[in-house]
């Protein structure tokens, strides 16, 4: 998967007669558009190579992993670092398909999936589907993982518990059975760090617990509320809730890491976050 046509590699998208960083340039010549938008890459270019000085790669890899090489855990560095730079926010279009990348040019297999046909997975490696997630909010709890939005669920409204605990058991595990790969792309600041993850959760536990659900265990948060939950247990140990809310959309919270694979974490300094820190400061006036 290559980056789409008319990306400077940032994510932001230009042309000749345009914009160029967000500025209207359709009075300017070609010669003249094209000239500030080089002078914009190189602008970014050298900011890039200062936070690269500053900041080494540095990552904790799992050897042997069948879905990240070293290669490619290197690559993705450069891309999260690339788009903290230029402050473009790691949403999971661009970190989808900068992780497709990264593993196919490292080797993998890597083909688009047909969403018509499988609307749960985003693409596939070496022929086994993939749904990439990501976890980006504030708040992020370190050892537990929130798929925000697994499926849209309109069909909930107006049904009954039992009708709701039947469709949402059904229409999940189903969703799940597509899945052979469920990769999160998580990012975590705290007061030391800046970190990224990349996880795999196995989609065998899902489905046993969604199997092992009752009627009785889906919960309206309260007697008015649309929202509701339910707790899905393996020997007593809290395996994932499901949740249903206004959005109307399906989520998953509370699924333990130590239950899931991580297979590469990158660890940047917690000042990259901060574009008012004195390091940034330093960056943009050298």
């Amino acid at each position: 998967m290559a980056r789409g046509a008319g990306c400077d590699g940032s994510g932001t998208r230009s042309s000749a007669r345009g914009r160029v960083y967000g500025i209207q340039t359709t009075a300017f010549s070609t010669a003249q558009a094209d000239a500030l938008d080089q002078r914009v890459r190189d602008f970014r270019q050298a900011k890039l190579n200062r936070i690269k000085d500053a900041v080494a790669p540095n990552y904790d890899w799992l050897p042997g992993s069948d879905l990240l090489n070293q290669w490619a855990a290197t690559e993705l560095h450069h891309v999260i670092l690339e788009g903290i730079s230029n402050g473009v926010p790691l949403i999971k279009e661009m970190m989808q398909e900068a992780f497709a990348d990264a593993i196919s040019t490292a080797g993998f297999e890597v083909q688009s999936s047909d969403r018509r046909n499988e609307p749960g997975t985003d693409f596939s490696v070496d022929r086994r589907t993939v749904s990439f997630k990501t976890e980006a909010e504030t708040n992020i709890k370190p050892d537990k993982i929130r798929l925000a939005k697994f499926r849209s669920a309109a069909w909930v409204l107006g049904m009954t518990q039992q009708d709701i605990a039947f469709k949402a058991r059904e229409q999940v595990r189903a969703d799940l059975k597509d899945i052979d790969r469920l990769i999160v792309f998580r990012r975590l600041l705290d007061e030391n760090e800046l970190r990224f993850e990349v996880v795999e959760i196995p989609t065998r536990m899902l489905i046993a617990g969604i199997k092992a659900m009752k009627p009785e265990d889906f919960q309206r948060d309260n007697e008015d509320s649309v929202q509701w939950h339910a707790d899905a247990y393996h020997k007593g140990e809290l395996l994932f809730t499901l949740v249903y809310d206004s959005a109307p959309k399906i989520s998953f919270r509370n699924i333990p890491m130590d239950r899931c694979t991580t297979h590469c974490v990158w660890h940047f300094p917690a000042w990259l976050a901060d574009r008012e820190s004195e390091q940034w400061d330093a960056i943009r006036a050298a």
